[in-house]
């Protein structure tokens, strides 16, 4: 369930400019993303709880916030003094999405894999 949650913003937010879309299509896709946004806080944070121990939450948290953090940091040298083209930017964020869901579902395989 997580994995196909975590897909649906990105379907969401692939529609097109709303120059070009029904204020309907774009109200429908606005309702769709705000949904996936308030299925994804609780299943996240569920999600943390079980698998990531108390003691060493912080840590393992900001340790994964690097390569966010870095990748952010990029985006906004190579921006710098414009905007940039909305069909790159539109393009990276499922090609990371699926990265993600990909590196999620190897993770998720190699955990079932090893004993306890």
């Amino acid at each position: 369930m997580a994995a196909s949650t975590e897909a649906r913003p990105c379907c969401a937010k692939g529609t097109p400019s709303p120059r070009r879309q029904s204020t309907v299509l774009v109200f429908w896709s606005f309702v769709l993303f705000e949904l996936c946004c308030g299925i994804h806080f609780p299943l996240i944070s569920t999600l943390r709880s079980r698998y990531i121990p108390e003691d060493s939450r912080s840590a393992v948290l900001n340790l994964v916030r690097i390569p966010l953090n870095l990748l952010v940091c990029i985006i906004l040298l190579k921006v710098r003094g414009g905007a940039p083209r909305p069909v790159a930017v539109d393009l990276l964020v499922p090609i990371l999405a699926g990265g993600g869901g990909a590196a999620s579902h190897s993770a998720s395989a190699h955990s079932h894999r090893s004993p306890r």
